[in-house]
């Protein structure tokens, strides 16, 4: 009887051995605390670095691609224009000769450029002021919105940052002396008829000396508000004129 008790102890503590061996876990990894992100190590974070650098440039639509092209065009095209009529006279000769390297460019009309309601506007207020001022030739004499500038423009022009969204798009457009600028002085929106693009609108933005504050101060305008508040004050010279 003795030894039926003996068998039975051994059993038990058997029994408990085995039941402790299965609550230890048999993964190894899970007894291990995993770090937190903050705890990352400089090689992993390097290395995320990395990825993130390789990470490829964003790639044009080709609705971004064809309206960047247009007005690249359309800017060597007006540019080429404006120098030849301003290197008739003795000029910089310099920026004339890189100038008439775009002579055989594409050429175009402002018809082909402008939307129409743009075109109109443009044309009635050209004839509004040469109505209202017998040494008036258009809105363009006083200061070429197309250009952003009163004076010589820049023999080239390229065009950057072009964006498309709803079928409307902008670009900057940086002239040979705005190298290095922040912003854009001449940023053009355009809209899609048909499978061409034309112009709606300019935007641009402008540095000048503000005497009151005496200091240099910025500014922004459009051409379509510029063309409008023109036409509206050669208009109402000419009424002022019949009377």
């Amino acid at each position: 009887m003795r030894i039926d008790k003996w068998i039975v102890i051994v059993a038990i503590v058997v029994l408990a051995a085995l039941t402790s061996c299965r609550k230890t876990p048999s993964n190894p990894k899970n007894t291990v605390r995993q770090q937190p992100n903050a705890a990352r190590t400089e090689p992993q974070i390097a290395q995320q670095t990395n990825v993130a650098r390789m990470e490829p440039e964003r790639v044009q639509s080709e609705d971004e691609r064809s309206c960047q092209e247009f007005v690249h065009k359309f800017y060597d095209w007006y540019v080429h224009g404006v120098w030849s009529d301003f290197c008739k006279g003795t000029h910089d000769t310099e920026s004339c000769n890189k100038a008439a390297e775009f002579g055989s460019v594409e050429k175009m009309s402002m018809k082909q450029v402008l939307s129409p309601k743009l075109e109109k506007l443009f044309n009635d207020d050209q004839a509004a002021e040469a109505a209202a001022n017998e040494d008036g030739v258009g809105y363009l004499e006083d200061g070429d919105r197309f250009l952003n500038t009163n004076g010589g423009p820049s023999s080239h022009y390229e065009v950057k940052n072009v964006r498309v969204k709803n079928g409307v798009c902008n670009a900057d457009v940086y002239g040979e002396s705005d190298k290095g600028a922040k912003d854009a002085k001449i940023m053009p929106e355009l809209a899609k008829t048909g499978n061409r693009w034309v112009i709606t609108n300019i935007y641009d933005h402008y540095d000048f000396y503000d005497k009151r504050a005496k200091k240099q101060v910025s500014g922004d305008d459009d051409l379509v508000s510029g063309l409008t508040n023109d036409l509206k004050y050669n208009r109402d010279v000419i009424k002022h004129k019949k009377k």
